[in-house]
């Protein structure tokens, strides 16, 4: 039995126009982040609905807007947008800590350092 990979990432909006909205979306591929790139607008909205496993999204009637490349292509062309930057900012983020100090050096001199001016 393989290692299976493609994660699945809750986009966060905190602090745009779509705080509140809760997006699952698949992680991307080298490939996928290459044709996004080139593509046209259509290409991106079937890129985005192969890859969306669900959202919160409502159309102002309150009717559920479908989490599908149909869907997508009924968002306002800045959300479809925000969209995109939030799942490739997630798809190439690291997610493992970062606060991994070695406890053998002591990053403090022992004597202060001076600056002088060349």
């Amino acid at each position: 039995m393989g290692f299976k990979i493609g994660r699945v990432f809750t986009l966060n909006f905190e602090g745009t126009d779509l705080d509140g909205a809760e997006i699952k979306i698949r992680s991307a591929s080298v490939q996928t982040n290459l044709e996004l790139g080139t593509c046209t607008v259509e290409r991106e909205c079937e890129i985005i609905g192969e890859h969306l496993v669900s959202w919160n999204l409502e159309e102002e009637n309150g009717a559920e807007i479908p989490a599908d490349t149909e869907g997508v292509t009924q968002l306002e062309v800045a959300v479809k947008n925000l969209l995109i930057r939030e799942w490739m900012k997630a798809t190439r983020g690291i997610s493992a800590p970062l606060d991994r100090r070695s406890k053998d050096i002591d990053s403090s001199p022992e004597e202060p350092i001076t600056m002088e001016t060349l």
